[in-house]
């Protein structure tokens, strides 16, 4: 898409996020624009500065999104690297449950039970119980869930063995 970013009074300014590649097409102010000297993209921001305006053609990144959920628990991770999330990582690092790829990155994620639980299955951008297979054409959420079952069977404790 297209994207309007303009450095008023000369001022260092920050126009987008998540931002993949940005590409100048059309120089809006009577300062020149230069890349990596008065515009440019760091860390997934397009920034202006030093009186630089101009319309940019802009590459997002894509947004995948995972919530874990049920009464059991277990972990998610994807390929490539970036998600491993349970039902508890949001507590202790929110960033661990979602990762932006490049538009139409395909992405494989994988359900592992903790011992007691079992996987139900996905929901979302993924259904069924197998890997979850992902293209990252847009912004994508799965929902995939586990239930408790270690109360399901019973426990043996000891046995007796008579001929």
């Amino acid at each position: 898409g297209t994207l309007r970013c303009e450095s008023l009074d000369a001022q260092y300014t920050e126009c987008g996020r998540y931002i993949l590649e940005a590409r100048l097409i059309r120089q809006i102010s009577a300062d020149a624009c230069r890349q990596d000297q008065n515009f440019g993209l760091s860390e997934g921001v397009l920034w202006v500065d030093r009186g630089c305006g101009a319309e940019f053609d802009v590459q997002y990144f894509r947004k995948l999104a995972v919530a874990v959920n049920g009464n059991g628990n277990g972990m998610i991770s994807s390929q490539p690297t970036g998600i491993s999330c349970d039902r508890f990582s949001r507590d202790i690092d929110p960033d661990s449950c979602f990762e932006l790829y490049p538009l139409n990155q395909d992405i494989i994620l994988t359900a592992q039970p903790e011992p007691g639980a079992m996987f139900k299955g996905w929901a979302g951008a993924c259904s069924g119980k197998a890997v979850c297979h992902i293209s990252m054409s847009a912004n994508q959420y799965v929902t995939a869930k586990f239930k408790d079952i270690s109360g399901i069977f019973p426990v043996i404790s000891s046995f007796l063995v008579t001929p």
